[in-house]
């Protein structure tokens, strides 16, 4: 055991949003011995994964960008469902419905978390789930498995955002774009997320790919859900860090090592650094005109304090989320027109 605060095998959650480097970060775990990863617990593909799918889905199977892995979904295998399709005891709700469910019980959700634990278990296996959708819900997380170390990587929100775009541009795939407004019609017990769906109205349900909004779409879910996330979680990781400070990647490895029995090696942690300037979006206005939303917001409605058990931090105040977000992009880096201006909600 590497730390004297935890049972055996305590199980890890990681927290992040789509294209943070999260899969590298998994695949930190998955290559120990005596861990069994879960990727995405909340893929909407699990609803319908067939043995073809677990076994072939991986890095090569699409324009991923990911160093190659085994197949992503690989540990689920044992948990398909009896006619070979779909894992046992997941719902669709999971994916997007409930993102900003917090003041509900959902048993379903939490039966099939708890299946997922005990396949590790019952393999003498520490279990890891790596979650890219439920940084808005981690609240719920931590309440219904509080013995979980709950890990929450944060990337800058326009390299983020930036990684999608470029599939899109490559590929026109459209995923990674219109993900957040899937997030968005679905604002479940988030205050705020009610009110910018109302204010948003037919834009948020339309198929048209408008890159000012979809951009300004992905900034509501990365500033709300993110600010929750921190106040909940036993490690924060800035992934932007972790590529260019191998003292900030020893340090991550050691708390890890100190409160799980897992030591993940990141020495090769390496994010690539977009360039924006053909994006024809004037993303700092867009940033600031987030910030400034936000700010205006937090003065009258106030945060709670963290979650019990954890020391205040400035990385677990709403300053550390809006910073990250005000400072993504110079003010310089864009010299293109936006296509309209940002919507003033």
């Amino acid at each position: 055991m590497a730390g004297g605060d935890h049972t055996s095998h305590r199980p890890v959650f990681i927290h992040s949003g789509m294209r943070t480097g999260s899969t590298y970060f998994l695949d930190r775990f998955r290559v120990l011995r005596d861990t069994m990863c879960f990727t995405e617990p909340f893929q909407e593909i699990l609803s319908a994964i067939t043995v073809e799918t677990v076994r072939g889905l991986g890095p090569r199977s699409w324009h991923s960008r990911h160093s190659d892995t085994e197949p992503y979904f690989l540990e689920y295998e044992a948990l398909l469902n009896g006619d070979g399709k779909g894992i046992h005891g997941f719902r669709e709700e999971f994916s997007f419905q409930n993102y900003y469910v917090v003041n509900e019980d959902l048993p379903h959700q939490r039966e099939y978390l708890e299946n997922l634990l005990r396949l590790a278990r019952t393999r003498g296996t520490t279990p890891v789930l790596g979650f890219v959708r439920s940084l808005g819900r981690l609240e719920w997380m931590r309440r219904n498995f509080p013995d979980a170390y709950h890990i929450v990587l944060v990337r800058n929100p326009a390299q983020q955002w930036y990684s999608g775009y470029s599939i899109y541009k490559e590929t026109k795939n459209v995923y990674f774009m219109n993900v957040y407004r899937s997030i968005g019609i679905n604002p479940g017990n988030h205050e705020y997320m009610q009110e910018f769906k109302r204010q948003a109205g037919e834009a948020l349900h339309t198929d048209e790919v408008r890159l000012d909004f979809l951009y300004e779409y992905f900034l509501q879910v990365y500033a709300t859900s993110t600010m929750d996330a921190v106040r909940q979680a036993d490690l924060i990781v800035d992934m932007d860090r972790l590529s260019q400070s191998v003292a900030y990647r020893d340090y991550v490895t050691e708390q890890i090592a100190e409160h799980t029995d897992c030591r993940p090696n990141f020495s090769g942690a390496r994010l690539p650094t977009h360039s924006v300037l053909d994006v024809p979006v004037d993303m700092p206005a867009v940033n600031q005109f987030i910030v400034n939303v936000f700010r205006n917001w937090l003065r009258s409605h106030p945060l709670p304090p963290v979650a019990d058990g954890l020391e205040p931090a400035y990385e677990r105040t709403p300053n550390f989320v809006l910073e990250k977000i005000e400072t993504s992009v110079p003010r310089a880096a864009s010299v293109a027109t936006p296509s309209v201006e940002p919507a003033q909600r």
